[in-house]
């Protein structure tokens, strides 16, 4: 049987996630900034990088809550990666 996993392990575990996206995608902050830019062109005022950090959280947690409660397994998203973005959109 699995031992439970600790607080520790979770926050070890979601910055080698945001360590492994970054290296990815390129740094976060500078990821948040250009979205900040492109929307406020959009909305026509300023979107600040904690409004960007909010939706972006949001949508993680609404991503996480649909995979967790379908009677289907999803083929093409890892649940344990997903439930763990909230974290680092959050510590942003």
């Amino acid at each position: 049987m699995n031992k439970p996993i600790t607080p520790k392990q979770i926050v070890r575990n979601a910055g080698k996630l945001l360590k492994g996206k970054s290296s990815d995608y390129g740094a976060r902050g500078k990821n948040f900034k250009e979205a900040a830019l492109v929307a406020s062109v959009i909305r026509g005022r300023v979107i600040d990088l904690r409004e960007v950090a909010a939706a972006w959280l949001g949508f993680s947690l609404s991503r996480f809550g649909n995979l967790t409660t379908s009677e289907k397994k999803p083929p093409n998203e890892a649940i344990l990666i997903t439930a763990y973005e909230p974290i680092t959109y959050g510590a942003f």
